[in-house]
């Protein structure tokens, strides 16, 4: 529903009307290495439907057998699978998204995999006044690149209640990963002679704090209407209000 819903007046995703495959990779019963595998053939599968925009609400890191466990030291997009995978897709032209994860406040700290993955979008949480959500994962990556890549809403994000189609506040990066992925969508339908690289670029080079970038937020939040226009967009008639569009 972040963004997927269509109830004008009541809650709108960030591309209501995208055509959307929903691909169940995760084995909610335990978490084992394998699943990354099942992740892997998932994005196969997108790629065959000639999905544009890949979003991925999970990441890894500890396993039930410890012996599979990542350590930080893997998370330098070259390691793991899954994000040797993630770096594949926006090879073969994918717009990438994917939560950082929800260790900040924990033990772990560090991102997940395939969040370290080359290319892709990788995106924190913020709260309603812009400040870093606790449970935020932090970067950098291993080898030291920049992520999170970017930052979106991740505290009482407004979505639709699995069980009643109640509109609630829900945390997590899962929740602020497709708020950018949607975002995405939107901006690569207004300029779609783009590659997807020049998409995610311009989306990280729009961001808050693109001059100085930090390991909570990465390059910031979003501003959606500078990323049009350095994609050489111009003024949109009939867009009403602000031209601040952040998500």
């Amino acid at each position: 529903s972040v963004m997927a819903a269509d109830a004008p007046g009541s809650l709108m995703g960030t591309a209501p009307k995208a055509d959307y495959a929903l691909l169940r990779t995760e084995f909610e019963a335990s978490e084992f290495i394998w699943e990354e595998d099942n992740w892997i053939a998932g994005a196969e599968v997108a790629d065959s439907l000639g999905c544009d925009v890949l979003n991925t609400s999970l990441g890894y890191t500890t396993f039930e057998d410890s012996l599979t466990d990542h350590t930080y030291s893997e998370l330098d997009g070259q390691t793991t699978r899954i994000s040797i995978a993630a770096g594949i897709a926006v090879e073969k032209g994918m717009v990438v998204v994917n939560s950082a994860g929800n260790s900040g406040n924990n033990g772990w700290f560090h991102i997940g995999a395939p969040a370290d993955a080359f290319g892709i979008l990788a995106v924190g949480a913020v709260d309603h006044d812009r400040r870093t959500a606790s449970f935020s994962s932090r970067g950098p990556s291993a080898d030291g690149r920049v992520k999170p890549d970017v930052a979106a809403v991740g505290v009482q994000c407004a979505a639709l209640s699995p069980w009643d189609a109640a509109i609630i506040g829900v945390n997590g990066t899962s929740f602020s990963s497709p708020l950018v992925a949607g975002a995405a969508a939107c901006l690569w339908q207004l300029h779609p002679d783009r590659s997807n690289v020049e998409i995610m670029d311009a989306i990280r080079r729009s961001a808050s704090q693109w001059d100085a970038p930090d390991a909570e937020q990465g390059f910031g939040i979003p501003d959606l209407w500078r990323a049009h226009l350095l994609l050489g967009g111009s003024d949109l008639t009939g867009l009403a209000g602000s031209k601040v569009l952040q998500v």
